[in-house]
């Protein structure tokens, strides 16, 4: 039971790490996409777009599966979710 505890911990970490990528990397993007903007390149301001909507996405169901972990993996989890998102 001690080994799937700790492991579900290690996953919400995981899970939390790749949120917080994400995150960091829409942050990013806003920059570049007024960079772009600014340079008058429609193109990679449409490729930047679809970065922010593709990591928006992944935030969103790293949201999701951490909720349904810290549903079913008792107070730990939820705890540990709660406390790290960025």
């Amino acid at each position: 039971m001690a080994q799937k505890e700790t492991d579900a911990a290690d996953v919400t970490l995981d899970l939390l790490a790749i949120q917080s990528h994400a995150l960091e990397a829409i942050r990013d993007y806003s920059r570049y996409l007024r960079n772009a903007e600014n340079a008058g390149l429609p193109e990679v301001v449409y490729f930047v777009h679809l970065l922010m909507e593709e990591d928006s996405a992944r935030v969103t169901h790293c949201q999701g599966l951490l909720r349904k972990l810290g549903g079913t993996g008792g107070g730990s989890n939820s705890a540990a979710a709660g406390n790290n998102i960025p």
